[in-house]
């Protein structure tokens, strides 16, 4: 199975634990998908304020993705901003080996976060975009799921209290068919924030 424990809340944040680098690194993700870009605070990150940061150096598998300047080669530079007045984050297109769910995908890529300034989130590190559309670190996450082998498909399962069990590239067997109901990928422009951080 490919099914990992996540949790929700009354103000409608999916949080789930996901996995970066060599050795794996734990970081709680906000699965969003108003966006499909995925970053997570680096240890370098002063204004960050998750508890949990990247150490780049910690992971034999980190990969920053350099690009020509007139100085020479140098990390590519990224900034995120989200409408609705919700912030921005800035950092440089990195890559490294991710875990999601039971899924592996090696030299995925990402943004690396050195500074933020978005709505204060206690329950989340970072953010695991699954939009369909393009990210500001191609490919995105769902072309990578599809790349090695899986459907890009997210299925969310209720359980008691605000436990859920987030299923990666499938629907499992044990869930009654019956009950899904299935949500169509639509666009949803470049206007949307951080509506489940608030």
């Amino acid at each position: 199975t490919l099914a990992r424990p996540a949790r929700s809340s009354w103000n409608q944040e999916i949080v789930a634990e996901i996995s970066v680098g060599s050795p794996p690194q734990v970081f709680r993700c906000l699965l969003y998908s108003g966006s499909s870009d995925f970053w997570i605070p680096s240890a370098r990150c002063g204004s960050c304020m998750s508890e949990r940061r990247f150490q780049a150096d910690n992971s034999a598998t980190f990969k920053p993705d350099l690009v020509q300047t007139p100085d020479g080669m140098a990390p590519r530079p990224i900034n995120v901003t989200y409408g609705a007045g919700t912030g921005q984050v800035f950092g440089f297109a990195v890559r490294d080996t991710l875990n999601f769910g039971s899924v592996q995908m090696k030299n995925q890529s990402f943004i690396i976060v050195e500074n933020e300034t978005v709505p204060p989130h206690p329950s989340w590190d970072g953010v695991c975009g699954l939009g369909w559309h393009h990210s500001s670190t191609d490919p995105p996450m769902y072309q990578r799921l599809q790349m090695e082998g899986h459907r890009a498909l997210f299925t969310l399962i209720p359980s008691t209290g605000s436990k859920i069990t987030l299923a990666v590239g499938e629907v499992p067997a044990s869930v009654n068919h019956s009950t899904v109901v299935w949500a169509k990928a639509v666009s949803v422009g470049s206007k949307t924030g951080f509506a489940a951080a608030h």
